[in-house]
Order: structure tokens, then sequence, then C-alpha cells
């Protein structure tokens, strides 16, 4: 799903569905070295599914998972095998962590991407659900554990986000909403925890394309 390089390793999330996504097994990282190509190891996140968001923080010698869960599974299934997962690099073996689950509050499946602003708010998106009309929430979790999750935006309805950028040079965060009316890039500024609403780009005037994923390149 997506990988990173943390020191000499690449860590790699693995889906870990059936071909037909009826089916989950535990979400699995592995462990690569990229320059003998070998797989070094294999490492089950157990209780969760479906896992695809990854970002590394070296300060905090730390990864972070975001497990969806089974969305062919029912609303209840997913939820049960959603969550978010710290992973510690700095003990062998690494020590895996359940830091949300998907029925902790605001609630919601956690969606593909995850972005880290100030060193200390970890940004995510927790999905909505259409049948109840719930709509996609992005929200910031305070990683020294000192404040409760802020919801910084609440999409037009569910599956409306389209990737979370965090830039630090700029001071802000960057939300890729796909409204169907006004679909943009929503700027959020921070400021210690505080995320205020600082503008919208239009993010492709010519046709109105909606943004499905932000990355600086």
């Amino acid at each position: 799903e997506r990988m990173v390089l943390a020191g000499d390793r690449v860590w790699v999330t693995l889906g870990h569905l059936a071909r037909d996504f009826k089916h989950a097994g535990p979400g699995r990282l592995v462990s690569l070295d990229p320059v003998e190509d070998a797989v070094v190891q294999v490492l089950d996140l157990p209780g969760v599914e479906n896992c695809a968001g990854l970002l590394h923080l070296p300060d905090r010698e730390t990864l972070y998972v975001a497990c969806a869960g089974l969305f062919d599974g029912g609303p209840a299934r997913q939820l049960a095998g959603a969550g978010l997962v710290a992973v510690d690099l700095s003990v062998s073996p690494p020590a895996v962590t359940l830091l949300r689950g998907g029925g902790d509050a605001p609630g919601g499946p956690f969606s593909f991407d995850l972005a880290v602003a100030e060193g200390r708010w970890l940004v995510t998106v927790r999905f909505g659900d259409l049948a109840a009309g719930t709509p996609d929430r992005v929200v910031a979790m305070d990683l020294d554990g000192d404040r409760e999750d802020v919801v910084i935006h609440a999409a037009g309805s569910a599956y409306g986000i389209g990737g979370v950028l965090a830039d630090d040079a700029g001071g802000c965060i960057l939300v890729g909403d796909a409204d169907p009316g006004a679909p943009g890039i929503l700027r959020f500024r921070v400021d210690g925890g505080a995320f205020t609403p600082d503008g919208v780009l239009d993010a492709h005037p010519s046709s109105g394309l909606p943004p499905r994923h932000l990355a600086f390149y």
C-alpha cells in the first residue's frame, strides 16, 4: 500500500486482503533491506485490518499506521477492525500499540492519509458513512497526550476528503476536499494546536476535477 524509509530499512504496509476484498487478515508491515533487496522482518498488527496509511517520525523513532477495516464487512465489522497504530522502532522487536480504535471519538474508520504538524499533531481522516449521512472528518491527535482529539474540518459527505498534507514551513496544513459542487484544497493555519481556516485553493479551475492526493514534489 505505502512505504517509508526509516533508518536503513524500508517499511511497507500490506493490505492483506482477499482478491474479492471480502476477507482480511491482520494488519501487516514488512521491513526490507534496500541494499540486499531482501525481506528482513514481517510484523503483524493484531486487532486491525486493511492497513494502508504509513508515516515515520524520526524524532520519535515511531511508525504510525492507519487502518480502515474491512469495507465489505458491514459498519460494525469495519469499525472493529479499524484503528490507528504506533510502532516503536527504538526497541527490538518493534512494539505495537493501538492508539485509537474505530469506535473512539469522534468515530469512524481511518483513511489512507497521515500527516504531522509541528512534530506533535498527527492529522488523519476519519471516514464517514454514506448510508448514515455521516461526513468525513479531518482530525488532529496530540501525540504528547495532553489534549483531546480535535476535529479540524467536516466534509460535505462521506469519502469527500482527498488527502492531507502538513506544510510546517508555511505554518499550515492542506486538505483536499472533493465536494461535488466546489472541489478545492482547504488551507488551515496551525499555531500550537489551533487550526484556523485560511482560504481555499481552486484545485483544478478548468475542469473542476476533485483533489484526491496531496504531496510535495
